[in-house]
């Protein structure tokens, strides 16, 4: 299996209109899991720092440290990036920001998934019923 190259070019309406999350307003995560073959693990480090370097801190974005194992493509990094309430869109601009110098490795890949609590998910359900 080939790990699929993810467009850094993604904006904000796309994502938005693909997973409804305008009714969520309150606490929502950023789950961000990245693939890539072992043999790039050094050029992605190098992109990664980079990165923090250049960007630092959103200020917005609460990350856990990254998570990281051997998968069948190479390896396997997950962050979870807890959103400030009210900051959905300028985070998810910021990541994708952060993200997108990733594109020029060969065979890296990366998702974007939007979580919330359940009784927030419950209250966004039960908004788009009404």
């Amino acid at each position: 299996m080939v790990a699929k190259k993810t467009n850094p070019e993604i904006n904000y309406k796309d994502l938005k209109e693909t997973i409804k999350i305008e009714s969520v307003k309150k606490m929502v995560y950023v789950v961000i899991t990245a693939w890539y073959p072992l043999n790039k693990a050094q050029q992605v480090n190098e992109i990664y720092n980079k990165q923090i370097q250049e960007m630092g801190s959103s200020g917005f974005i609460k990350s856990t440290p990254m998570w990281i194992k051997p998968c069948k493509t190479g390896m396997k990094t997950v962050t979870y990036n807890e959103i400030e309430e009210g900051k959905l869109e300028e985070a998810i601009t910021w990541l994708l920001r952060f993200m997108g110098p990733f594109g020029v490795v060969d065979g890296y890949g990366y998702d974007f998934d939007l979580m919330a609590s359940q009784q927030e998910l419950i209250a966004a359900t039960q908004q788009q019923q009404e």
